[in-house]
């Protein structure tokens, strides 16, 4: 802690930054063990697998293809 404080310069500057379980960042996240599971309006908490994570990198690959090859639209102004 007094590393962070030295770079810090006061205790003001320090943040804490979490990501919640249950997002995408928190599945791709290379040391994430667990990931919350949406049911109904509920979130239980379930291991991350490697089908899981595979799943997750396919989806945010397939979507940047999809930008990378998207066709922009002509102005109209």
């Amino acid at each position: 802690m007094d590393e962070i404080l030295r770079m810090a310069g006061t205790v003001e500057n320090v943040y804490v930054v979490t990501v919640q379980p249950w997002t995408l960042t928190a599945t791709l996240h290379p040391r994430a063990r667990w990931a919350g599971i949406a049911d109904t309006h509920t979130c239980s908490m379930g291991p991350i697998t490697a089908l899981h994570r595979g799943f997750a990198a396919s989806v945010l690959v397939g979507l940047a293809a999809v930008s990378a090859t998207a066709e922009r639209a002509a102005d109209d102004a």
